[in-house]
């Protein structure tokens, strides 16, 4: 028998709890600054950082006003051959969220539309 049919005191007590919080946080939000609201795109690879199974490490991360909106880091589902080819993996998983960051933006009613520009630029730090 599903407990989320019959709900029991426990429950009760939960939900309260939820509801307390959202009341008394609702004037809390992301608060942005006099940025301008640019999406910004960093994308990094590192090949084979696992020996054990052969994978490369790609992540990417956005910001919007200067305020991370977006992230991700995780092995590469494809086996790169070479670091140049691990960054290239990486840049197309970061093009893909760009493309729905993008998308998302532009359905937001009254939001200022993003001008088509894209630079790519690959920053590798090895230390």
């Amino acid at each position: 028998m599903l407990t989320s049919l019959n709900p029991g005191h426990i429950h009760w007590k939960a939900i309260t709890r939820v509801l307390n919080y959202v009341r008394h946080t609702k004037s809390y939000g992301l608060h942005y600054g006099k940025e301008p609201a640019v999406l910004e795109g960093y994308s990094d690879a590192n090949w084979i950082s696992d020996s054990k199974n052969s994978k490369s490490t790609s992540g990417y991360v956005f910001t919007l006003g200067g305020a991370a909106i977006s992230w991700k880091s995780s092995k590469q589902t494809l086996l790169a051959r070479s670091t140049m080819e691990s960054e290239f993996i990486a840049l197309d998983k970061a093009a893909e969220e760009a493309e729905w960051l993008r998308n998302f933006l532009e359905d937001i009613p009254m939001w200022e539309k993003p001008y088509r520009h894209c630079v790519y630029t690959v920053i590798a730090s090895r230390l």
